[in-house]
């Protein structure tokens, strides 16, 4: 962000007072930078979005995981919440609390709970009475781009590679498209492995896209040749489309 707090002119014996205008600067530099990355994720959605977890798999009781919830410039923790006999509605409430340090001693001798901490907290209620309902909630929704390079590829001599994608298990079962593209020897050219030689393919995956995603040219195929045969040289990328 563009704020920040200098420390150019602090030295062994110059220090620098911590003032409450110090305090708040830092307190705005945080809700900046949370508001950007929240919008940035978001975009112009004025509801209570989640970024992770808040599933419930017990509807219409409640087994919800922990998550987190964007709305209004910040970002709120949300407990996981149980409960098997929901007489009502599911209803969130963004719940004020203070860390066990405080209170904190003032120099004035008074003591003042400064550490705050805020969630939204689930319980069975009727609707519209917290701050949001759960069935109201908003998920987000698009992908995002894992970019894992090839490595060594001779691809005149050699068909196929397996590549080890770095996928966690999660992300595994959230992969929804997948791309390799591939760099000639002399880095001029970007190519689809699986671009048409006339009706043609001339590449693809050999089977799933997992932890590792084997993939491989076709015989006597486009990239089948000498232009594309180097080693030591990074082949190209595969390109993985993961759901949020």
């Amino acid at each position: 962000m563009g704020k920040h707090v200098l420390s150019n002119n602090i030295a062994v014996d110059v220090r620098q007072p911590y003032t409450k205008v110090t305090h708040e600067w830092y307190n705005a530099m945080i809700d900046e930078a949370v508001n950007a990355l929240g919008k940035g994720l978001v975009g112009t959605n004025s509801n209570f979005v989640v970024l992770y977890g808040c599933v419930n798999s017990a509807s219409p009781n409640a087994n919800i995981t922990a998550g987190a919830i964007f709305y209004n410039g910040e970002i709120y923790l949300c407990p996981a919440f149980v409960d098997g006999a929901i007489a009502n509605d599911i209803v969130g409430t963004i719940t004020t609390a203070y860390d066990a340090l405080d209170p904190v001693l003032f120099s004035d001798g008074n003591s003042y709970s400064v550490h705050q901490v805020k969630t939204i907290v689930w319980s069975d209620a009727t609707a519209g009475t917290g701050d949001i309902d759960f069935a109201n909630l908003a998920y987000q929704s698009g992908t995002i781009k894992r970019v894992v390079q090839l490595g060594d590829w001779n691809m005149d001599s050699t068909a196929g590679i397996t590549v080890t994608t770095g996928l966690t298990a999660t992300e595994v079962l959230k992969v929804v498209g997948a791309q390799v593209i591939i760099r000639d020897d002399s880095n001029t050219s970007r190519v689809p492995l699986d671009n048409f030689n006339g009706a043609v393919v001339n590449g693809g995956f050999d089977g799933t896209i997992g932890f590792t995603c084997a993939i491989s040219r076709l015989a006597g195929g486009f990239f089948d040749n000498t232009s594309y045969d180097s080693t030591s040289y990074n082949r190209g990328f595969l390109v993985i489309e993961i759901a949020l």
